[in-house]
């Protein structure tokens, strides 16, 4: 605090201007009072004191300013203000000093860290990649992804976008697949199998059931020479199966989405006596086996469908009404009253004429 304080004497006026300096730091030192006295001769006439004003610096407050009579004029730090002692100030500036201004990193396979402070002072810290030898890096993804900038030797980004539409999901394969929908599954009746013939079975191909795999039906390609690669004739393919795979073929109902431009509307397919897993428009005849497979119903080479209706052809002694098993040669068959049965034979009965 600052104290000024005036006197008055009838023969000298004085004035004493007291400075109370606890806690002022001024140049680095607490100052001594002063005192400034206004001396004026007893010979003279005396000249009165009316008024004593002060005026401070921002961060003082002045009360009792001015003074018209004895008094004191008392100041105070205005709010938020302060002076700090030494110790205080020198923290301060060192901390001022000391702050960060600005940072920066130089360097390639050596980098080196700048940290800039307010008195331009610099801390520095440096440190080397490391170089692990690695020259570029590739990406793979199954089918149903498509892959951009593989490989990378330099910095970058592998790009992975995803096939088909919306009306497709990714088997665990990693190939396409379509949704069925709840009208397709309505009119058309799939079964899962499982491929293991140690190739793809491609869309639109015939097959037979020839194994089991877990709970599913193991097939391979059908073909119309005997009962081995026809009698158990299933389905057809609807979407391609990979070796080692699941998949689904039409047992019965339609097959989209095949190329049929070959064979006009209407026209009857069968299992082909001499491509495996194909179909023909030619009917088959003995001694190679008739599996009828279905009816064109769309002729298109992108669109066409296929209504699937498996009948596979019988055996002579396959009849409910034949009794003709392992037969010899030149053996017939005649009817038998007693037994209902069409019945292999040696001999003749020509009967009454």
């Amino acid at each position: 605090m600052i104290l000024i304080k005036v006197t008055y004497s009838s023969t000298q006026p004085t004035i004493k201007v007291t400075y109370d300096v606890t806690n002022i730091t001024v140049s680095g030192g607490n100052p001594s009072p002063v005192y400034v006295n206004l001396d004026y001769s007893a010979s003279g006439a005396a000249t009165n004191l009316t008024s004593v004003g002060l005026t401070m610096p921002t961060g003082f407050s002045v009360a009792n300013s001015p003074l018209t009579s004895s008094g004191t004029l008392a100041v105070t730090y205005g709010a938020g203000y302060s002076l700090p002692t030494d110790a205080e100030q020198a923290t301060w500036d060192q901390a001022y000093n000391d702050k960060i201004n600005s940072a920066s990193v130089t360097g390639t396979t050596t980098k080196t860290l700048t940290l800039t402070q307010q008195d331009g002072g610099t801390i520095t810290t440096s440190w080397s990649d490391y170089d692990t030898g690695l020259t570029s890096v590739g990406l793979t993804m199954p089918e149903a992804f498509t892959v951009s900038n593989s490989p990378l030797t330099s910095n970058g980004t592998i790009g992975v976008v995803a096939n088909g539409t919306g009306a497709q999901y990714i088997k665990g394969d990693g190939t396409l697949a379509t949704f069925p929908t709840t009208i397709n599954q309505s009119l058309t009746l799939i079964r899962e199998v499982y491929n293991s013939t140690g190739a793809t079975l491609t869309k639109g191909t015939v097959v037979y059931i020839n194994g089991g795999q877990g709970n599913l039906p193991t097939v391979t390609k059908a073909l119309a020479v005997g009962d081995t690669t026809s009698a158990q004739t299933f389905g057809i393919v609807q979407s391609n199966i990979t070796n080692q795979n699941n998949g689904y073929v039409v047992v019965a109902g339609g097959l989209n989405s095949l190329d049929t431009q070959a064979y006009p509307v209407g026209t009857a397919l069968y299992l082909s006596p001499t491509t495996a897993g194909a179909y023909t428009s030619t009917k088959p005849y003995a001694p190679q086996h008739l599996v009828y497979l279905g009816v064109v119903v769309r002729s298109h080479p992108t669109m066409g469908v296929i209504e699937v209706k498996i009948q596979n052809g019988y055996e002579l002694d396959e009849l409910h009404n034949v009794s003709a098993q392992s037969p010899s040669d030149g053996m017939i068959i005649s009817y038998v009253a007693s037994t209902g049965l069409w019945t292999k034979t040696n001999t003749i009965d020509l009967g009454t004429w």
